[in-house]
């Protein structure tokens, strides 16, 4: 799976309102500005405005009637209207969380829940387990839309469902320990029967509409808002990998538990299961070494490629042959690296050479999917200068590509993995950032 950034113009999303579950393509976004909500229907590529109030932090849509929602950022009434006609808006119960189903809809602020059976034209109350029920989040189940639920703030932190899309609630169970103020519903899609519940930088699953909850994940408090990254296995579905700043995690549950790892993983093989790689270290003035594991991480083996106490960080890259990968260097500090910047291996990283070309410090690398292996490398240039690098000759020598007006460090690279020939590329610039697009392999960009 690959991420490339919506740009949906100025006004960058601050938020996504909805994205359309039988129409990949359908994405609604609002952001802070005169624009505040964007409509696209081609992933992104183009946008229309929807007029409304100029702050909107969030809101949600009812895809069965096409009705959108919307919570102003000034603490107004909820509004809504039709998603794809008209320009008034209706008002509804001042809110700060708002979920729409089915033609029906639920609002929580300050402990108050209101319903709309007619997709937001009027509301009513709702009451909970007596009027002490302080609801802070909603939720509709994606698949069933007469499922819903409610979570009750702190201290008791009750999570109630409903089966008749809102109008009535019954007590389900309740989260222990102090759910704080903030907290979010997801529903996984299916029987409507499995929660998943943010809270306070928690994350609870239940199996059973809401009666009994565990933690994600089961083991110690990891991973954690410190995750850096996430690995997956070539073929074992359930097996995957978290690195952290200073240690890694491993399940073979598809993430429901978890067990540390020997050494902090900086990837996998996409062609071999059970090949993973990681990096060891001795300390702050002893350094590092490059490890390997072929038996899914659960031991690992020193391979004769080290590193000094200022090389701290590590991608990993997959080449074109099964064999063949790639790993990329960074410094921790502003001494002058005494080692080359990147290696390469041939033999499933068992062995390694130094890739010479590189001058500059990697911060970013990606490649090119399918066959004819194109790399590339965003290095830490000063403005002024190139900071994207490609490789056509797996790293043998490395040509700048410019990016029209713009230069300096490039922090992040993508390649559209159906389409080669289109790159994004971020930029750190003196007043913030800058992303491009090229749809020709970097030949021009926008």
């Amino acid at each position: 799976m690959s991420w490339t950034p919506l740009d949906a113009g100025s006004n960058q999303p601050q938020c996504v309102i909805g994205a359309n579950p039988d129409l990949g393509t359908e994405v609604v976004t609002c952001s802070i500005g005169i624009a505040g909500i964007r409509h696209s229907l081609d992933a992104g590529t183009t946008w229309t405005t929807i007029a409304s109030h100029q702050d909107v932090r969030g809101g949600s849509i009812d895809w069965t009637t096409r009705t959108v929602f919307v919570i102003p950022g000034f603490g107004g009434p909820l509004l809504s209207k039709p998603l794809d006609s008209g320009t008034v808006w209706i008002p509804g119960p001042v809110a700060q969380e708002v979920a729409a189903a089915g033609g029906k809809a639920l609002a929580a602020r300050g402990g108050v829940l209101s319903y709309s059976n007619d997709h937001g034209v009027s509301w009513q109350g709702v009451t909970i387990g007596g009027a002490d029920f302080a609801a802070i989040a909603v939720a509709y189940a994606p698949t069933r839309p007469e499922i819903a639920y409610a979570l009750e703030a702190a201290p008791a932190s009750r999570m109630a469902k409903s089966v008749d899309g809102g109008a009535t609630f019954t007590i389900a169970g309740a989260i222990a320990g102090d759910g704080g103020g903030n907290a979010e519903i997801a529903v996984e899609a299916g029987a409507g029967d499995r929660v998943i519940v943010s809270v306070e930088g928690r994350v609870l699953r239940s199996i059973d509409s809401g009666a009994t909850w565990q933690p994600l994940p089961r083991a110690g408090d990891f991973p954690s808002r410190s995750s850096r990254g996430v690995s997956f296995d070539a073929a074992a579905t359930g097996l995957r990998f978290v690195r952290g700043d200073v240690a890694s995690q491993r399940s073979i549950d598809a993430g429901l538990t978890w067990q540390p790892v020997q050494d902090l993983v900086i990837g996998t093989s996409p062609s071999r299961s059970g090949l993973v790689f990681g990096v060891r270290a001795f300390g702050v003035t002893f350094g590092s070494v490059l490890s390997r594991s072929v038996d899914s991480g659960v031991t690992f083996q020193e391979t004769p490629l080290s590193f000094n106490r200022n090389q701290s960080e590590f991608r990993l890259v997959a080449g074109e042959a099964p064999s063949e990968f790639f790993v990329f260097v960074r410094t921790s500090s502003q001494v002058p690296p005494a080692q080359a910047l990147a290696y390469r291996s041939t033999d499933e990283g068992v062995t390694w050479t130094a890739v010479t070309g590189l001058a500059r410090e990697v911060l970013s690398v990606a490649r090119s999917s399918g066959a004819g292996l194109a790399l590339y490398a965003g290095v830490d240039a000063p403005i002024g200068e190139a900071g994207l690098f490609r490789s056509l000759n797996h790293g043998t020598s490395w040509q700048a590509i410019v990016t029209g007006d713009v230069s300096g460090p490039v922090t992040a690279i993508a390649v559209d993995p159906a389409n080669p020939q289109r790159l994004f590329v971020a930029y750190r610039l003196a007043n913030g950032a800058e992303v491009l697009r090229s749809v020709d392999g970097g030949a021009t960009w926008t």
